[in-house]
């Protein structure tokens, strides 16, 4: 066998220089750097997640100061409505029974409101109310609203039966008719 020339061994032994550079590379230098950018992308990720928390957390300092806002009102409140006026009163009482029937599912049929009256250093505030629902609804709707931080009272209370039509099922549920006057009481003006 014939021995190369040397300007042949030379570029021979350069282009295996060159390729066990490019294998070490590949072998070496690609992963450490894959891992790199891999650790780079998940330590961006962490500060982007790390900026979404401490603005949670800024924000549940807000709804804490809202919580205890909320809980000194109730307890400066004493059981009274927090109004001062026969048809804000009026209109908070409304609005609560509404909110609690249709969270029972229930149909809100009517509200009236009834004369406010002075009861020596309050004042009374009654809204009549009929609605129908099944039985878990009324004793959701009685629950929600007996279970308010203003101290309300539920009078007159009717209560009737009224059949419904076979569902799909095949079995009928009954609808009961409910009727009874809310009461609520805001400090008097003297």
């Amino acid at each position: 066998m014939r021995s190369l020339s040397p300007p042949v061994r030379r570029i021979a032994a350069l282009g295996i220089l060159v390729l066990m550079v490019l294998l070490a590379y590949l072998d070496i230098a690609r992963p450490v750097l894959d891992a790199y950018a891999a650790a780079r992308s998940e330590a961006e990720t962490l500060r982007s997640a790390i900026i979404r928390a401490e603005a949670a957390s800024a924000a549940g300092g807000d709804l804490r100061q809202q919580l205890a806002q909320t809980e000194q009102q109730a307890r400066d409140a004493n059981g009274f409505l927090p109004t001062t006026s026969d048809a804000l009163a009026s209109a908070s009482l409304q609005d609560l029974v509404k909110t609690a029937v249709d969270k029972a599912h229930g149909d809100l049929r009517s509200t009236q409101i009834l004369a406010a009256q002075d009861e020596g250093t309050a004042r009374r505030v009654s809204v009549r109310v009929q609605f129908a629902a099944d039985l878990a609804g009324v004793q959701r709707v009685f629950y929600d609203l007996e279970s308010m931080p203003s101290i309300l009272f539920l009078n007159n209370v009717q209560i009737t039966r009224h059949p419904a039509p076979p569902t799909a099922h095949g079995a009928a549920s009954s609808q009961l008719a409910v009727q009874f006057d809310i009461v609520g009481y805001m400090r008097g003006q003297g």
